[in-house]
C-alpha cells in the first residue's frame, strides 16, 4: 500500500541525529589523571583519563566521572577511584 505525501511536506528538512546538538570535546582541554585505589584505599594504578581507567575494568568513562565527582563512596566495581587534585 502506498501513501501519498501531501506536497508542503516534501520540503521539510529532517533533523540528522549527529547534526551538532551534541557537545563536542574542546580542543586544547586536557584530561584529568585518574587514580585506582582498592576498598582500603591502596594505590593501585593511575590512569591519563577517566575512559582509559574505564576501559581497563569495563565500565564506561562516565562511571569513573561519576565515582571521582559526585558518589559519596568514590566506587566503581569494587574499585576507588579519585581525580589528581594538583594546581597545575
Amino acid at each position: 500500500m502506498w501513501v501519498r505525501i501531501p506536497p508542503p511536506l516534501l520540503n521539510i528538512k529532517l533533523n540528522k541525529p549527529n547534526s551538532g546538538n551534541f557537545k563536542k570535546r574542546v580542543k586544547g582541554v586536557k584530561a584529568k589523571k585518574v587514580y585506582m585505589f582498592d576498598l582500603n584505599w591502596k594505590f593501585i594504578k593511575e590512569f591519563n583519563s577517566a575512559k582509559e581507567a574505564g576501559e581497563y575494568i569495563g565500565v564506561t568513562g562516565g562511571a569513573i566521572q561519576y565515582a571521582c565527582t559526585e558518589s559519596k563512596s568514590n566506587k566503581s566495581k569494587n574499585f576507588k577511584f579519585k581525580y589528581d587534585e594538583q594546581k597545575k
